[in-house]
């Protein structure tokens, strides 16, 4: 290469879409930090802050660590611990649906209660079918990615915990660090699967898993544990202050780098700057096409807009990019019919607003 030839750094644009979320310039730097030793001391402080950081993240003493390996890796994890024989899910889109496919490919019994996009899980619907069917285990989403559709997880959880010997297993990976979770509320046979690249603003590639006292116990005694996704073993290791397997240590350096952030904002203040984006988004898809999720649950973190105008959303997604933002597509059966916006993790209020006057641009390019 010649070298009179100067190197150009191409800004990349913002990342508005649900998922990989924009990612800090420190927290990127940080992925370059050397390699140690998996066993070493150095390397074990690391671990054990972001053990301390994220048990403070969910304000609970139970063990809460990360797993390498997207969500997806994670919730068949925790199925594989707490699940026993006959598992109900309530499916209220492509990832609710997702899970039900984890567990039958376990061989579980599944029976999934189907919702309508856009409608959230209802914690009564939730008890009357406990109290008609034969469940040892529950699966839910709190927010669906594919829908932007939030629920009640505290009342969800409630349903289950009336029921003993029933545990749940909560897929929060489009809320944890966008909304607040007390984890301790949810109940002793709980897991909650979550990941890095969403709310919490990390690179992908590690998924996070926070796990009752209950649920561990059941975890020792399951005939479906495995061995590089056994909770019982992972949860042994959070134990020691150590991991169980080798790492990829770059995506620890990056969390070990963003946890600090989002910690000295706090949850009830990043909270509350999620709902704020979260209205403007929505204001905006209002007054110009319609919001998918049903009016009182609506997502502070992610936004489905159904394409009313029937745009070629491709066309659109581009001319966005082209003004410095990123957007999504829908996801499965709404690809086309929706696009999604993903307000969540380190963007701002002011960058949501920018967001908002580039899609409005776009939108004239895009007929």
């Amino acid at each position: 290469m010649d070298a009179s030839v100067s190197t150009i750094r191409v800004t990349p644009p913002i990342s508005f879409v649900p998922g990989p979320s924009h990612v800090k310039d420190d927290v990127l730097a940080a992925m370059a930090t050397p390699p140690v030793p998996h066993r070493s001391d150095a390397f074990r402080q690391v671990v054990r802050r972001v053990q301390r950081g994220l048990g403070l993240l969910l304000g609970t003493g139970s063990p809460v660590f990360p797993v390498l390996g997207s969500a997806t890796a994670a919730v068949e994890l925790a199925l594989r611990g707490v699940a026993r024989s006959r598992v109900l899910v309530v499916a209220n889109g492509s990832f609710g649906e997702r899970m039900a496919a984890i567990a039958a490919s376990l061989g579980l019994d599944v029976e999934t209660l189907a919702l309508p996009a856009g409608d959230p899980v209802d914690a009564g619907l939730v008890a009357r079918s406990l109290a008609a069917g034969s469940f040892d285990t529950v699966g839910v989403v709190h927010v669906e990615t594919s829908t932007g559709a939030v629920s009640d997880l505290a009342a969800i959880a409630d349903a289950v915990r009336a029921r003993p010997g029933v545990a749940l297993v909560a897929d929060a990976v489009s809320s944890l660090g966008g909304v607040e979770i007390a984890f301790d509320r949810l109940g002793p046979d709980s897991v909650l699967v979550s990941g890095t690249s969403k709310c919490l603003a990390c690179p992908p590639g590690m998924s996070i898993v926070a796990a009752g006292p209950g649920a561990i116990e059941r975890a020792k005694t399951s005939d479906r544990a495995g061995f590089a996704l056994s909770l019982a073993r992972l949860a042994e290791f959070h134990g020691k202050g150590d991991v169980a397997y080798t790492p990829n240590s770059a995506l620890f350096f990056a969390l070990d780098r963003q946890l600090p952030r989002v910690l000295t904002e706090g949850m009830p203040a990043r909270a509350a700057r999620h709902r704020e984006m979260a209205r403007l988004v929505q204001a905006w898809a209002a007054d110009r096409f319609a919001v998918l999720a049903r009016d009182g649950a609506r997502s502070p973190t992610v936004t489905a807009i159904e394409n009313t105008r029937g745009l070629d959303v491709a066309k659109l997604l581009a001319a966005v990019e082209r003004r410095g933002f990123r957007i999504s597509d829908g996801h499965g059966a709404l690809k086309g019919a929706t696009f999604r916006v993903g307000h969540m993790g380190d963007v701002t209020v002011e960058d949501t607003r920018a967001l908002l006057a580039a899609m409005d641009d776009a939108l004239a390019e895009a007929g």
